[in-house]
């Protein structure tokens, strides 16, 4: 690690962010809201426009839920009781497990992340519509059609992670951290017609690629399995990890713009708007800037905000 790396590091660390803060608590009139990450501070700050009333927000990054929770603590300990602040931590599989829960200033996600609120059938609906068509005459049972594909896949990769899920909470139960960023299912449906088998088939080689086989051999984890499968249970698109959901959502859209262009399909259903989508990359980056500045904000995180910039 060279000089320029190390200095990075500790400038991501819980006490450089806590001293930033620090330095800053005396100016009366800011109001603070601490996010994880870059992300986050994307999609709050396109939400916070609409409902600051004229306040001066400031967004501090964290740089992730464990460093936020440290910092959470680091103030608690000290008195700041006159400065203006709030939390928004990702939710994760930490709720489920029984460790963490919501306080007066610390807003969790109501998915596993911030990237669940953009998995929402209208809101792509309203995207599509939107960004490919010159009119949403003719589209719409189309591309009602395909989002009911898209919700049956992330419906079956929900099923298909119970091993991981299972995996993730024997760790979380011992106190270790296990990087999911080292799976990724940007491909599952780069195909979009590929068959349920292939596709059960990657998430598995992807599950596999993280998890310890040996997992699955020992009686003691049983436990996790049951509470795995209980996991599996609740709503696919709050419960799957986020960036697993918005690498899905970009294969949906790049496939369902190709097949939009097919002159036959144009023919049957009405022309697309291809010059302005000419620079359209599909990338997880473009898809999430796009649908965070559009989408409808949930009624529960419009009343925390409501609140606080009162």
């Amino acid at each position: 690690m060279n000089f320029k790396e190390k200095l990075d590091q500790k400038r991501r660390s819980a006490n450089a962010v806590f001293h930033e803060f620090r330095l800053r608590s005396d100016l009366k009139d800011k109001y603070f809201i601490f996010v994880e990450g870059y992300d986050d501070r994307t999609l709050l700050g396109n939400i916070v426009l609409r409902y600051r009333n004229g306040k001066d927000v400031e967004f501090i990054i964290c740089f992730g839920k464990r460093n936020l929770d440290r910092i959470v603590n680091m103030i608690d300990s000290e008195s700041f009781s006159s400065v203006k602040r709030r939390f928004v931590r990702d939710r994760d599989f930490d709720v489920f497990m029984g460790m963490a829960d919501d306080a007066e200033d610390i807003f969790l996600t109501c998915g596993y992340s911030i990237e669940n609120y953009l998995i929402v059938e209208e809101d792509i609906r309203r995207f599509i519509v939107n960004t490919f068509c010159e009119s949403i005459q003719g589209w719409q049972s189309y591309v009602d059609q395909e989002l009911e594909k898209l919700f049956m896949l992330i419906k079956l990769l929900h099923v298909r992670l119970e091993r991981l899920y299972a995996f993730c909470f024997s760790k979380i139960g011992t106190g270790e951290v296990v990087n999911l960023d080292t799976i990724s299912f940007r491909k599952i449906i780069a195909k979009y017609e590929v068959s349920i088998r292939d596709f059960e088939l990657y998430v598995d080689q992807g599950v596999a690629s993280i998890v310890d086989e040996d997992f699955v051999e020992e009686e003691k984890f049983d436990i996790f399995f049951d509470k795995a499968r209980e996991y599996v249970e609740g709503c696919s698109e709050k419960r799957v990890r986020g960036k697993y959901l918005l690498g899905v959502l970009a294969e949906f859209l790049e496939h369902i713009y190709e097949k939009m262009k097919e002159n036959n399909l144009s023919e049957q259903y009405g022309k697309i708007n291809v010059r302005r989508n000419a620079m359209i990359n599909f990338s997880d980056r473009y898809v999430f800037e796009r649908l965070s500045g559009n989408f409808v904000v949930p009624v529960r995180f419009e009343n925390f905000l409501r609140e606080y910039l009162s």
